[in-house]
């Protein structure tokens, strides 16, 4: 055992503290250490409450995307997705965007 075993076993999830703590969330988010849902939620939260851009429109992007979750593949589905899509590239909603 080396004397840096326990520092490199927890780099990945010390990364993407240190990336939250520094309002780099997106780049946090992209980290695999942020794939577990108690680190996942704490860095969507803490963007969320500073970011002081005005929520609107990324709101109605989730609303778009939830709405065609919902309906059948058809026009109207396939219409919420791409302004969902659209509307979360120009917001720079990684999160969002990967999940369209």
């Amino acid at each position: 055992m080396t004397m840096n075993t326990n520092y490199s076993a927890r780099s990945a999830a010390t990364a993407a503290e240190s990336l939250k703590r520094a309002g780099r969330w997106d780049l946090a988010l992209d980290l695999p250490a942020a794939r577990t849902t108690a680190l996942r939620a704490e860095i969507l939260t803490d963007r969320f409450f500073w970011r002081l851009d005005d929520p609107a429109e990324a709101e109605t992007a989730v609303a778009a995307a939830t709405y065609a979750a919902e309906l059948p593949p058809g026009p109207e589905a396939d219409e919420l997705n791409r302004l969902a899509a659209r509307t979360a590239r120009e917001l720079g909603l990684t999160w969002l965007a990967k999940s369209l």
